[in-house]
């Protein structure tokens, strides 16, 4: 491995790591607001960096996730019918 290769390596595993505890910040915090130009700035790396790491990669699809069941759990709501009312409490004429 050459002084090139191990530099570029090493860039890698540093931005890896910065996108990482930024990550794990929010994720604590129950926060999926944070865009990819943000953690870039709050991280202090390129987009194309962040993109590329594995860390935005799964923050991303948990992000999806949460945004899906939010849209599930708001439609729940809508959807719910009234109950019926229940005509064991009527009495009954008989004939």
């Amino acid at each position: 491995m050459g002084r090139a290769e191990s530099r570029t390596k090493l860039k890698r595993i540093t931005a890896e790591g910065r996108v990482w505890e930024v990550i794990c910040r929010s994720v604590k915090a129950n926060d999926f607001k944070w865009t990819v130009r943000n953690i870039a700035r709050y991280a202090n790396l390129s987009l194309g960096a962040v993109h590329s790491t594995y860390a935005w990669k799964v923050y991303s699809a948990a992000k999806r996730d949460e945004r899906s069941r939010r849209k599930a759990l708001a439609g729940v709501g809508a959807f719910k019918s009234k109950p019926k009312k229940q005509e064991a409490d009527e009495p009954e004429s008989e004939q």
